[in-house]
């Protein structure tokens, strides 16, 4: 166990970029993936910020390898009652020369001394970076029929990444979203993937004050007020290299919803699927914009059928 957090020390001490990389792909091995993505994914996070560790005590016996994975495993799924304590406790058993190191992958502060986006340069896709396409202002000669339009939303944006470690919410600026644990509960067991979306209440009406009503929110209110209107979806394999256009997207999500449906109806009754409907020229989509604002939406969305694109871009556009 010393030899990964020994490795990571080499990557963080390495000048060059290049010499980051050469290191990575040195040292790689399932554990140090492991221990990278609980220190520097969004998607992960064990709720321990700061951790009263004791810098210089005496220690005669190291972790193992696996009570440092199992320990990272019971945090994301939240099984202590005091993490941390535990988390300490464990720390103070390494050389004092790494607790620091130690400390900055349980608290999600490790800096490697590069982007994270060369991590994945020398170890493809082992981290699920984050991104999200925003919708330009519409310009019509930018329009390539056929296309996709839907209801322009009002709401806060919210992404739920689905791994291995299970789902977790992000806002539209890579912050997790604590206090959505039913959202996260509900997408559990749904295909891995980056499933977009705009949170509303249970009417679909935009919330008011969202941002600061969620920082005072408990289990019980969240779960009865917030529910997710989802627009995308971006399988998880592909995430870093989008490549499957909006129209096979659409189709997956629909798939994923509909058995849903079947499998858990609980947790597909907190999130919806919003319909794209196919547009072909100018006129159905001035027809279709004009029903959207007599029906009370702030405009249309339309969407290329395009890979998904994590910047604001062109190919994605509202129309008002």
């Amino acid at each position: 166990m010393l030899t990964i957090f020994g490795q990571i020390a080499q990557i963080q001490e390495a000048g060059r970029r290049r010499e980051k990389i050469t290191l990575l792909r040195r040292f790689d091995s399932p554990t140090l993936r492991d221990a990278l993505v609980y220190a520097l994914s969004p998607v992960v996070t064990f709720g321990v910020e700061r951790l009263a560790f004791d810098p210089v005590c005496a220690s005669d016996l190291s972790p193992s390898v696996g009570e440092f994975l199992q320990l990272c495993i019971d945090l994301e799924r939240r099984r202590l009652e005091d993490p941390e304590a535990v988390v300490v406790a464990h720390i103070n058993r390494y050389p004092a020369h790494l607790r620091v190191l130690v400390a900055a992958v349980f608290t999600k502060t490790l800096d490697l001394g590069c982007d994270p986006g060369v991590v994945n340069e020398a170890l493809p896709r082992a981290l699920p970076l984050f991104g999200a396409t925003h919708p330009r202002g519409f310009v019509a000669d930018k329009v390539i029929y056929p296309c996709f339009a839907r209801p322009a939303l009002s709401g806060m944006r919210c992404l739920v990444f689905v791994t291995r470690y299970g789902a977790k919410c992000l806002s539209s600026s890579g912050v997790p979203i604590e206090p959505l644990r039913h959202l996260e509960q509900a997408f559990r067991e749904c295909p891995h993937g980056v499933y977009d979306g705009v949170m509303s209440d249970v009417e679909g009406r935009k919330i008011e004050g969202l941002s600061i009503k969620l920082q005072f929110m408990t289990a019980e209110e969240d779960a009865d007020l917030i529910h997710l209107n989802v627009v995308d979806y971006v399988p998880l394999a592909e995430w870093e290299n989008p490549v499957t256009p909006a129209g096979e997207r659409f189709k997956r999500l629909w798939t994923i919803y509909d058995r849903q449906k079947v499998r858990n109806l609980g947790a597909s009754s907190v999130w919806f699927v919003i319909n794209q409907q196919v547009i072909r020229n100018n006129l159905d989509l001035k027809y279709f914009n004009d029903l959207m604002l007599r029906s009370g939406w702030g405009g249309t969305v339309v969407t290329a059928d395009k890979p998904y694109k994590k910047a604001r871009t062109l190919n994605v556009m509202r129309l008002l």
